[in-house]
């Protein structure tokens, strides 16, 4: 993508999700529901953070994972120019989350994504295109996931074959209370319930194996 057309995507980008932000959002993320969604970033060797906004979700992450490298995604100039102030450690990009991601080749295969983008309020063209960059980063290393939160019931936005989301965490100190979800491939949460499963069988057995006392 040349310099002007990412400029340009740039500026309708900002205004696109603007709105969408106004329309999503009743009150920015509590700092229960940024934990949350800090805690379900756990095993990641980086991080990407898309809407970053005020910063809630950042603070949560930079005291969570410290050293980590955390790379912030914020399409406002103004709230980017007040990250790049508060989070001196992080990479801060005032650009879409398509155009980042798409840059971002030298992150380690383990990569979290946290996002606070409005999916079901961003306009359809601009929803399919961040998805699309989403997705195809995600297949580019073993290992990456996304955390997502949302607002109502459903699931942040539909993926194709290949790929499950997981709901983590139910916020209800927040307004709206929210619910954190983890996508990923679907193999990834088949390796962590036979994981888990043979953890359980490991423990029976050690029970089962015990003399009673």
């Amino acid at each position: 993508m040349d310099q002007s057309r990412a400029s340009a995507l740039a500026s309708t980008t900002q205004r696109l999700v603007m709105a969408a932000a106004l329309a999503g959002a009743v009150a920015p993320s509590s700092r229960y529901l940024a934990h949350a969604m800090a805690r379900a970033a756990h095993g990641a060797a980086a991080l990407i953070e898309l809407g970053a906004g005020y910063g809630p979700v950042t603070r949560a992450l930079a005291q969570v994972y410290p050293d980590l490298r955390l790379v912030i995604v914020e399409v406002r100039k103004d709230l980017a120019v007040t990250l790049r102030r508060d989070f001196k450690s992080a990479e801060v990009h005032a650009a879409p989350a398509a155009v980042v991601l798409a840059g971002l080749t030298d992150l380690p295969a383990a990569t979290g994504i946290v996002s606070s983008l409005p999916f079901r309020s961003l306009p359809k063209s601009l929803k399919h295109e961040t998805v699309c960059s989403i997705l195809d980063f995600l297949r580019r290393g073993p290992g990456r996931f996304m955390v997502q939160f949302t607002y109502y019931p459903g699931v942040p936005f539909r993926v194709p074959v290949g790929f499950a989301w997981r709901k983590v965490a139910f916020v209800a100190l927040n307004l709206p209370p929210a619910t954190v979800w983890v996508l990923e491939p679907e193999a990834a949460q088949v390796h962590a319930r036979q994981t888990g499963l043979q953890a359980v069988a490991g423990d029976l057995g050690e029970r089962a194996g015990s003399s009673p006392t």
